[in-house]
């Protein structure tokens, strides 16, 4: 079966240290004489794991590293046990950059984390596409940083960890911009921070106690971001840019789509930009993740009428979310999906977002 994995996490090995070469000497210098940016560039977490780790043991390399962040055994634990034609890195550290509040901090960060995995992971396996990180504290910075490395060899996407703006504000019209010129999609993910800090995205009212909480609250994210987006009419300001939602889950998609499209039939007179319906700018032009796959009383009959609503043959794509403690199977997931949509949520969809040649096998 063909198959392109569209979430997989490589972490870095030993925290800050990883990076100090790609980063410019004076900002190496301003981190140096912070504890926390020397052990781990990331705040701690307002929610902790209640069962004290996010990734699996049984990840982890033989060298005792963090799972996930030695490139040589990914490739033998996820790539040769899977066998995908692409796995889409996304470097979550990276994107955690998000929540500092220098912008140029923040930028200088998303730039080695950019730098250090194009040259340690890319070159292990043609199979591994890096997902770009930007810091979206400096939108015009950001653009620049898409310019830069956007050209790289295996770079397929550009992930915006979005703030506490919504996605269809014109504040990101500059990383649109730069990603448009390069036919990149725009990526968004979470990307840990949601609910911890200001400026970070918030949750409908107010903070969660437990992490049970927040893992179930971030989907909101991306409905409202998903909402903004089209209703602000950006499908229509970059015709030829595509987005992707991962690891926010998929099945609340539908109810949202029937929803979008009744109100922007009442009410378009306010919207006279959005000149299709929601749901043609969705199968057209927008995709989502597999993961997390929902778990209903009779999944394989339930799924299969969800991803029917939702057109999950043009809209959905696989993803594992290796190497964390929620990650799902691939063979269990082509065993819940309908036949008839298999290969084009296991394979085809994010060969077409991605820009990712089908394999000549696959042809054959």
């Amino acid at each position: 079966m063909p198959l392109i994995d569209c979430d997989v996490h490589p972490l870095l090995p030993d925290g800050g240290e990883s990076l100090s070469e790609y980063l410019p000497n004076d900002i190496r210098e301003r981190l140096a004489t912070r504890t926390l940016a020397l052990g781990d560039p990331l705040p701690p977490s307002r929610f902790p794991h209640p069962g004290g780790a996010i990734l699996r043991a049984e990840s982890t390399p033989p060298s005792g590293s963090l799972p996930g962040s030695d490139p040589e055994f990914v490739r033998e634990d996820l790539l040769e046990r899977t066998d995908p034609t692409a796995a889409i890195l996304f470097p979550l550290q990276g994107a955690q950059t998000g929540s500092w509040a220098n912008p140029t901090e923040a930028v200088a960060l998303a730039s080695a984390f950019n730098d250090y995995f194009i040259e340690r992971w890319l070159p292990v396996d043609d199979r591994f596409k890096l997902a770009m990180v930007i810091a979206p504290q400096d939108p015009v910075a950001a653009a620049a940083e898409v310019r830069r490395v956007g050209p790289t060899a295996g770079v397929v996407g550009v992930w915006v960890p979005v703030l506490n703006i919504l996605a269809g504000n014109l504040y990101y019209h500059p990383i649109y911009e730069a990603a448009d010129e390069l036919g990149l999609p725009i990526l968004f993910h979470p990307w840990g921070s949601e609910a911890m800090f200001q400026g970070t995205p918030s949750f409908a009212g107010g903070i969660p106690t437990t992490y049970a909480e927040r893992f179930v609250d971030l989907t909101q994210i991306a409905q409202s971001n998903l909402v903004s987006l089209i209703f602000e009419g950006i499908p229509e300001k970059f015709p030829n840019l595509n987005f992707a939602f991962s690891e926010y889950g998929w099945t609340w998609l539908a109810s949202l789509l029937w929803r979008m499209d009744a109100t922007w039939k009442a009410t378009r007179i306010e919207t006279p930009w959005v000149k299709q319906s929601p749901t043609d700018y969705v199968r057209g032009r927008f995709r989502f993740s597999s993961q997390p796959m929902d778990e209903p009383e009779q999944q394989k009959r339930h799924i299969a009428e969800i991803a029917e609503m939702l057109h999950a043959g043009e809209t959905l794509m696989f993803s594992s979310d290796y190497p964390h403690w929620d990650s799902d199977d691939v063979t269990r997931v082509a065993k819940v999906l309908p036949e008839e949509i298999r290969d084009d949520v296991m394979f085809g969809n994010a060969a077409d977002l991605f820009g990712i040649p089908i394999p000549a096998t696959t042809v054959a």
